[in-house]
């Protein structure tokens, strides 16, 4: 940052932007056991920038299983504990497994 004058900042350089194949990308490579500091030595991507993009998509995702959950738990009138449950126990089965 740079002060223009009496009380103004510049930002003497923007902030990179990313498409998104590239964040796909950086994004691949942090699931398939990369470290952040990796990601930043390898790619060049700030650990600010790939950790704010998994909340973003930990937050989407979240929304969505919401969604759902609510949408087949109308269709099968099973409980809503019931039906959480059986997602959870689902999904740790799938990650043992």
């Amino acid at each position: 940052m740079h002060k223009g004058g009496i009380g103004t900042v510049v930002r003497i350089r923007p902030p990179m932007a990313y498409s998104v194949d590239e964040r796909e990308q950086i994004l691949r490579a942090y699931q398939e056991r990369s470290s952040l500091r990796g990601l930043q030595r390898t790619l060049g991507v700030a650990r600010n920038t790939v950790t704010a993009w998994i909340k973003k998509v930990a937050d989407l995702l979240a929304f969505t299983a919401f969604l759902k959950l609510g949408w087949q738990r109308l269709h099968t009138a099973v409980s809503w504990y019931d039906y959480k449950r059986s997602m959870a126990r689902r999904a740790v089965t799938a990650y043992l497994c």
